[in-house]
């Protein structure tokens, strides 16, 4: 392993992958004329590189779907269709 992995594992689980990177991915919850949630993952370039995909009727049920996808992690899987 290269020099500061450790340190940099360790930041990352207090301080989150974008502040260890040096910049600062974010989710924009937007709402459409119809009164729908949305949401987006931006990179500090405002490129969305995610969004959510479905409309949510409250703005709680947008941020669960953003709880979601927060819980994410390196152990879970990836799968492909055959």
């Amino acid at each position: 392993m290269g020099q500061g992995y450790g340190t940099r594992q360790l930041r990352r689980t207090q301080l989150g992958a974008s502040d260890v990177l040096g910049f600062s991915m974010h989710f924009l919850v937007t709402r459409d004329p119809a009164g729908h949630w949305h949401w987006k993952l931006r990179m500090p370039d405002q490129r969305t590189i995610a969004n959510s995909g479905e409309d949510y009727s409250t703005r709680i049920a947008c941020e669960d779907g953003i709880d979601l996808v927060k819980v994410t992690n390196r152990g879970t899987p990836i799968r492909y269709t055959p």
